[in-house]
């Protein structure tokens, strides 16, 4: 009965509105690079928690079309006074994932996933919004949505910050109680430096490879499975230079900064924390 009334609310089209006002808005005007930036930056982070949702929270590679097709937010522009409102609405039929096929399941379903990430990313800014000194909840949720989501917050939040940008967004679900945020173009700035300070868009893996260029002034190559990396050793121990030899085989405990481009491509750049020793 729960998934029937689920499917007969789910005929009905959630929206959502971004409503951009304070300082860097003029009248109903402001910069079109700067809109088309926040706009951008909201689309990345909302399909970035909806990976994160669906289990994929590590910054690599490019999402899957899936998750892409399942979490693109179509939009509208509309005039008010003193801001700018963008106009959202999932491109993904609601219907079809809580009905597959047509057919009205009698067991309990997930709601839609833009629905979620939507819901997920506006309560994550809610707590920066209201984070303390600390910040130490906000730290673990965005630890345990993975660095993807971390990456793509930090990136919304600079693009409010440098446009001086205040947002009210709103996400309304049918059958869902609204969620709503307001952040600050202040609140937005210390985000991206409290993301940045926490290193929570980072993460560490091993890297596994064959050391092709060795030294205490500059990045190592190492000729992994998939390719070569460059890797920055500048915060390893002096005695970590006395242990590997050219062309040999060796394991490094690395850090992963990823950055993902607007194509949705992603690069890392690695910092060796650790040398584990010869693999």
């Amino acid at each position: 009965m729960i998934a029937q009334q689920l499917g007969d609310v789910r005929e009905l089209l959630s929206r959502g509105h971004l409503r951009i006002h304070g300082a860097g808005v003029e009248g109903h005007s402001a910069p079109l690079a700067s809109i088309g930036q926040v706009a951008a930056t909201w689309q990345r982070a909302v399909s970035a928690v909806g990976a994160s949702l669906e289990g994929a929270k590590v910054n690599r590679g490019r999402l899957s079309e899936a998750i892409v097709q399942r979490t693109t937010m179509m939009l509208a522009t509309s005039p008010a006074p003193g801001s700018v409102i963008l106009n959202l609405t999932p491109r993904s039929d609601p219907f079809a994932e809580v009905a597959p096929e047509g057919q009205r399941v009698m067991v309990d379903v997930e709601r839609p996933l833009a629905d979620r990430a939507n819901e997920t990313l506006i309560g994550l800014l809610s707590e920066a919004a209201s984070a303390g000194p600390d910040g130490d909840a906000l730290a673990q949720h965005m630890r345990e949505l993975g660095a993807r989501v971390a990456s793509n917050v930090k990136d919304l939040a600079k693009s409010l910050s440098a446009a001086n940008f205040d947002l009210d967004a709103t996400w309304l679900e049918p059958g869902q109680p609204a969620a709503r945020v307001t952040v600050s173009s202040g609140i937005a700035g210390w985000l991206a430096q409290f993301v940045d300070g926490q290193a929570l868009d980072s993460y560490e893996d091993e890297l596994i490879g064959v050391a092709h260029t060795l030294s205490d002034v500059a990045r190592w190559r190492i000729d992994t499975e998939d390719g070569p990396r460059y890797v920055d050793v500048s915060e390893l121990p002096p005695e970590a230079f006395e242990v590997p030899r050219l062309r040999e085989t060796i394991t490094l405990r690395v850090r992963v900064q990823p950055t993902e481009r607007p194509d949705g491509t992603s690069s890392e750049t690695y910092t060796a924390l650790e040398l584990l020793g010869p693999a």
